[in-house]
């Protein structure tokens, strides 16, 4: 795959989480997005629980689609954000196809699933190249034997 470099709008579009961190009232999510040490934070959705909806957008330089971006969902606190989940993806898997709207897992920091965050992509990339593209693959033929009867 080239390792080409553009523009990456990443449109945080809301939160399906299982955990809730909170035990009196419902948590506070905001999600932050960090790509070269550069953090891109959305607005918190106050009393958002389980199901934060930001719906709010960033554009982001990328110096190559090989790079990692690092995705965070944490709950503000008066006394600190803690973290919910945090999910570290390729973003290749944001620039294929031109960009994509899907479901990305987030895991909490021992590795196990928290749910998961909406993220809706489009991908320019530098100099009018084209994105990189993904196909389906072609299943390969089914061989069948032919018998012929006895006679």
């Amino acid at each position: 795959m080239q390792s080409q470099g553009g523009i990456l709008r990443i449109n945080v579009v809301h939160g399906k989480l299982t955990k809730d961190l909170e035990t009196f009232g419902k948590q506070d999510p905001y999600a932050k997005i960090t790509y070269m040490g550069t953090p891109y934070k959305t607005r918190v959705h106050q009393n958002g629980g389980k199901n934060p909806v930001w719906n709010q957008a960033f554009e982001i330089r990328i110096g190559s689609i090989n790079d990692d971006i690092l995705v965070e969902v944490k709950d503000d606190d008066v006394v600190g954000a803690k973290i919910i989940g945090k999910a570290t993806i390729k973003a290749s898997s944001m620039c294929i196809n031109g960009g994509v709207r899907d479901y990305f897992t987030m895991t909490d920091l021992h590795g196990k699933s928290v749910g998961q965050i909406m993220l809706e992509t489009k991908f320019t990339p530098d100099g009018g190249q084209k994105p990189p593209t993904m196909t389906a693959p072609v299943a390969a033929p089914v061989m069948t034997a032919q018998y012929a009867m006895p006679p």
